[in-house]
């Protein structure tokens, strides 16, 4: 595995996955009240008096308060069900799969494994998080593509030197654990949640950043090929390329990203 010392500041979403506990979340939906879920993380007033509404969550070991805003669990920010592992041992992360939408049966929720020291598992699970989202906008599941994993292995080596590379179509994270302690839904998520500010009807009037969600979900793309690159300071660096390249101009973007098929998470 190669490994680098990745530099600068940046902020990143973080993930979370699996153990056992407490919590009772009622979950609603445009048809109303539909069902209970079981989280492996408790309910705290102490987080909520000490840090704010925000934090409605905490570890099992009371080490740690989690940050979800109106207890949107699964949804964008929230740190409980996000694919990437906030506390020590997981729990954040149980009772998770139930929080994903199948689109009435559609789609497959995705592994929420950790990815561990496998590498056959890092892609793997990166291309089936990616056929899960694509899956619910009606998109073609994609396949693993040697071209596109020797590209995203050159674009991940020279992240600090733009003028090496020169392909297109490309998704990168910055993550603060060891690619062991991720999991491919968590990372693609990472890209996927800047679905809030997508403007399906014009796409010029988007409110941020969704160039990393449209190319996930991009109906053209549909080779795939996943690298990364761990630092010596603790954070790892994820890059993904997908050919046909999508985001390729404005007037391609309503035929490419369509509407979810049923319901969200978010």
């Amino acid at each position: 595995m190669m490994r680098l010392q990745l530099l600068g500041v940046f902020a990143v979403a973080l993930l979370a996955s699996i153990v056992r506990g407490s919590v009772i979340k009622k979950e609603s939906s445009g048809a109303g009240e539909y069902a209970r879920r079981a989280l492996g993380v408790r309910e705290s007033s102490y987080c909520e008096r000490v840090r704010g509404a925000d934090y409605p969550y905490i570890c099992n070991n009371n080490r740690r308060c989690l940050y979800c805003p109106c207890k949107n669990v699964g949804g964008y920010a929230c740190h409980v069900c996000n694919g990437l592992y906030e506390c020590s041992k997981g729990e954040d992360e149980e009772g998770c799969a139930e929080q994903y939408s199948t689109a009435n049966g559609q789609c497959t929720a995705p592994s929420q494994n950790k990815i561990g020291e496998n590498a056959t598992a890092f892609d793997s699970q990166m291309l089936e998080a990616h056929n899960y989202f694509r899956c619910l906008h009606a998109a073609p599941s994609m396949r693993t593509s040697a071209v596109m994993k020797r590209r995203a292995d050159i674009a991940v080596g020279n992240i600090h030197d733009s003028c090496k590379y020169t392909f297109g179509g490309q998704n990168s994270v910055l993550i603060p654990t060891p690619i062991a302690d991720a999991t491919g839904f968590g990372l693609t998520k990472l890209w996927y949640d800047e679905i809030k500010d997508y403007m399906y009807d014009d796409y010029t009037q988007n409110t941020g950043i969704v160039a990393h969600f449209t190319q996930v979900v991009w109906f053209a793309s549909v080779d795939l090929g996943c690298a990364y690159v761990e630092g010596i300071n603790g954070i790892t660096q994820v890059t993904c390329m997908y050919d046909p390249p999508g985001n390729i101009n404005v007037e391609a973007y309503k035929a490419n990203v369509k509407r979810p098929i049923g319901q969200h998470f978010h």
